[in-house]
């Protein structure tokens, strides 16, 4: 699903290459939009999922993909801590916060 951090940095040396390295912007945004994250592919897990769940883990696999482009579209909206985004517990009346 995802391009990963592989086409980012394939994009990045394309640029320089064509000496536009300094029209791209200074900060680069590695997020499920821009393809070079995302949530999980759940390899690790896959290989211990006995052949009676699977079915049921097809249906997780599906929904968290669904999930994942919600997030990189912008229909479910992701607090980023990390770029200084405050988050904000009442847009989260279910979570309970300690």
């Amino acid at each position: 699903m995802s391009r990963g951090l592989g086409d980012v940095y394939k994009r990045q040396v394309k640029e320089a290459v064509a000496g536009k390295i300094t029209e791209m912007d200074r900060v680069q945004s590695y997020s499920l939009a821009s393809g070079a994250a995302s949530i999980t592919d759940l390899s690790e897990i896959s290989k211990h999922v006995q052949e009676s769940g699977k079915a049921k883990w097809e249906e997780i696999k599906t929904e968290l993909a669904d999930i994942e482009k919600k997030i990189g579209d912008g229909s479910i909206q992701v607090t980023n801590a990390q770029s200084g985004e405050k988050f904000d517990p009442a847009k989260c009346p279910n979570v309970t916060i300690k």
